[in-house]
């Protein structure tokens, strides 16, 4: 499936995550949008040992074949079920001008594949982002157009800057699309405009991304939830469980690694993220110990989040919200 071009606004700043997320959709379509020859991916190769064939990329001569029959048969489109796709397999062999392999089509498991390649290429293409700012190569300013020393929520970037970073991945941008909206900082006239961009960045939960690979190594999700099982929460070096229903410090993060996850209430997915920002002492963690996340709830309050309590906290919001 051929990449796409980015979608950018016609404004002077776009938003670091907006930029990300474009950058994965275009590098890794999940091809649920696909029409016509962008939904074959391969041809599959007839082989004895294989009862589909062998799976192989298409030529420009194989590419040419189909466009040619392409026209014949049913519509092809990236939302296809398992009998639309029957149904064109067997058109198309049917075709007398059909080549002797069969065309590999997307599906369900491809789609959800994917969007897990995407999810991933988003982080990546984040932490990358942010060593080029780093690095001083690109620059970013806040919502109230002051520059910035961290590239994370609510930061953006000069338009000139992007296209430029753009271009040095080997991406290129499509036209400005009058539909795409994405959250950018307003003109700053006076403090109630000032009041509301601080809103809409929190409502929006512009999340930091941070590489949370390093965090897990090869240890599966399932022995991460197991190992902390188990713990509670230590606060002014004193044991106790973790039962506080306010929202304390540590709220906004676990809702911006809710934002991040493919699934918002899985405990695990929430840990690696929130892991991810305890290792880089994002504020107001400062760490991590046998027992947890470490964090500072105060000026002489330290305490320790474990996973147990973290999954008591995921409940407690989830019950709340369906009632």
């Amino acid at each position: 499936m051929k990449q796409n071009k980015i979608h950018l606004p016609s404004d002077s700043l776009i938003d670091a995550q907006y930029l990300a997320q474009e950058i994965a959709k275009a590098i890794c379509p999940t091809g649920e949008d696909a029409k016509g020859i962008d939904c074959i991916i391969n041809k599959m190769i007839p082989c004895n040992n294989f009862k589909h064939g062998i799976p192989t990329d298409l030529s420009n001569k194989d590419i040419k074949l189909l466009e040619n029959i392409l026209p014949d048969l049913p519509v092809l489109h990236g939302r296809m079920s398992k009998q639309e796709i029957f149904d064109f397999i067997e058109a198309y062999r049917k075709h007398p001008a059909h080549p002797k392999w069969d065309p590999w089509i997307i599906g369900e498991q491809q789609i959800f594949e994917n969007k897990n390649k995407q999810h991933n290429l988003y982080i990546e293409h984040h932490k990358e982002l942010r060593n080029a700012f780093s690095k001083g190569e690109i620059s970013a300013v806040d919502d109230e157009h002051k520059s910035v020393k961290f590239l994370g929520s609510g930061t953006y970037i000069p338009r000139n800057e992007v296209i430029g970073y753009l271009a040095k991945i080997g991406l290129t941008t499509r036209p400005n699309n009058k539909n795409i909206t994405p959250k950018i900082p307003l003109p700053l006239n006076n403090e109630n405009q000032i009041s509301e961009n601080r809103k809409l960045n929190f409502k929006t939960k512009i999340i930091d991304v941070v590489d949370v690979v390093d965090v897990v190594d090869v240890v599966d999700v399932v022995d991460v939830v197991d190992l902390y099982e188990n713990t509670v929460v230590n606060s002014n070096a004193v044991k106790k469980t973790h039962t506080r229903t306010r929202r304390d410090v540590l709220t906004p993060l676990i809702e911006e690694a809710q934002t991040l996850a493919k699934n918002p209430n899985d405990t695990a997915e929430i840990w690696l993220i929130l892991s991810g920002f305890a290792k880089e002492s994002r504020p107001p963690f400062t760490g991590t110990n046998g027992e947890g996340l470490k964090w500072k709830g105060g000026p002489q309050t330290f305490e320790t989040l474990a996973i147990s309590a973290l999954r008591a906290r995921l409940d407690r919001k989830k019950k709340k919200s369906s009632r």
